[in-house]
C-alpha cells in the first residue's frame, strides 16, 4: 500500500513517531520500550515501559540550556567524560 506523501507528513505529526520521541534523552537516546505485564495466572497483557526523562536547566558556557536529559545521565554529568562530550555538542 502506498501512501500520498501529505497524508504521511499528516500521520507523523498526528500519530506515534512524534509521540515516541518525545520522552527520549537527548544524551543517551533513551527511550520507552515495550513489554508484559504478567499476573500470578501467568496473563500477559502489553504495556510500555518509559525512560525516566525530565526537562532540566542545566548551564553550558555560562549561559542556560533546556535539555530533555534521563536521570543516568544527569547524575553520570560530571562523572562521565562520554556524556560530558555529548553535552558540549548540543
Amino acid at each position: 500500500m502506498i501512501l500520498n506523501k501529505d497524508i504521511f507528513a499528516v500521520w507523523c505529526v498526528a500519530g506515534t513517531a512524534v509521540n515516541e520521541t518525545k520522552m527520549r534523552c537527548e544524551i543517551c537516546l533513551k527511550a520507552g520500550m515495550t513489554g508484559n505485564n504478567v499476573s500470578h495466572s501467568n496473563r500477559h497483557t502489553k504495556t510500555r515501559f518509559e525512560a525516566n526523562v525530565h526537562k532540566q536547566t542545566l548551564v553550558r558556557d555560562g549561559k542556560p540550556i533546556k535539555v530533555k536529559i534521563c536521570t543516568r545521565c544527569l547524575r553520570s554529568l560530571h562523572k562521565s567524560k562520554k556524556v560530558q562530550k555529548v553535552f558540549a555538542s548540543l
